[in-house]
């Protein structure tokens, strides 16, 4: 299957987005553990 330009722009915008909501969640866990350890 062969995929248009537009697709693979439009799933390369998830993927980053997805990254970014990834990097901002595990800073988010990092400090949640942190307070637990209190």
């Amino acid at each position: 299957m062969k995929f248009s330009e537009e697709q693979i722009r439009d799933t390369v915008a998830i993927r980053d987005n997805l990254a970014k909501q990834i990097e901002k969640h595990q800073k988010a866990i990092e400090l949640l553990e942190k307070i637990l350890q209190f």
